[in-house]
């Protein structure tokens, strides 16, 4: 007879690796999606749309885009992305360009135990610093994001951030 612990244990190891699977799926999808956007020259919405403005739509739709409350996962992204109906065009402006930037607005704070996986509020208010207070559009915060990320980052890539967007 097997003790009700180890079925328990079972259980909750099944859990853990679906989850695992849907999170790695939805990893895939998502940058399938971002890929595509980029193929069809979504790059240049970077520039389009000011960071305040994004700031506003992002904290606007935090709620609707974070259902269970514990931070925006690239899952509950993608679903938002394959329902644009649901919303105006600057706010899935603002959807394609986290996408986009996902991985970059998830490590703006070190709020998470372990790896991080979504973007929590506290990633918001560090990302309204750089972009509303920074006045960065999110592709300057990239660059120069990436410029400490270089083993070998020239003399122009060193030092604060860019006062003005390109």
């Amino acid at each position: 007879m097997i003790p009700v612990v180890c079925l328990k244990n079972v259980e909750v190891d099944l859990n853990e690796a679906r989850k695992k699977q849907m999170e790695a799926a939805a990893e895939a999808a998502l940058r399938d999606v971002a890929w595509m956007l980029e193929s069809a020259g979504t790059t240049e919405l970077a520039s389009e749309m000011d960071g305040k403005k994004l700031v506003k739509l992002l904290r606007k739709n935090f709620s609707r885009l974070d259902p269970d409350r514990n931070g925006i996962s690239k899952a509950e992204l993608l679903a938002a992305l394959t329902t644009p109906t649901g919303f105006t065009e600057d706010e899935y402006t603002m959807l394609t360009l986290l996408s986009q930037y996902f991985d970059m607005v998830m490590n703006l704070s070190d709020d998470e135990p372990g790896p991080e996986t979504r973007i929590t509020r506290a990633d918001l208010r560090v990302l309204e610093a750089f972009l509303v207070h920074g006045q960065l559009t999110l592709a300057g915060l990239h660059r120069w994001l990436s410029a400490s990320d270089k083993k070998a980052a020239s003399e122009v890539d060193i030092g604060p951030p860019p006062l003005q967007s390109d």
